[in-house]
């Protein structure tokens, strides 16, 4: 017997409103049993295979996966990503600093992260 679940539970789990739950129902062809009310693990998959799509720009049908390039250049963007993260994170405690202590900052927070790349 499948799970039906409201609206306001499928937009809690997926993290997006409860209008764009229903523009996923509308416009992107998520599963729905009827009005308000959806199979949990349908549109569970359904939205699996959808961010899949989103990420890897695969069309209809089976995918092959990333090709090499495809998957450097997104783990290439995930990785400035976190970077811009981090620098957020750390212009806090650069502000007021001479050069000299903001590039030792810096150089410890390199180290930090690419030494124990090694």
């Amino acid at each position: 017997m499948p799970e039906l679940v409201n609206v306001d539970r499928i937009a809690e789990a997926f993290r997006v409103s409860t209008r764009q739950v229903q523009r996923f129902t509308l416009y992107e062809g998520m599963p729905r049993e009827k009005r308000g009310l959806y199979d949990f693990e349908k549109c569970l998959a359904w939205y699996i295979t959808f961010l899949h799509a989103q990420v890897c720009g695969c069309g209809p049908g089976r995918c092959e996966g990333f090709d090499r390039e495809s998957r450097d250049v997104a783990n290439r963007r995930a990785e400035r990503a976190d970077a811009l993260r981090g620098v957020v994170e750390l212009s806090g405690k650069l502000a007021g600093k001479t050069a000299a202590e903001i590039r030792k900052r810096l150089s410890e927070a390199i180290e930090e992260v690419y030494g124990g790349m090694r």
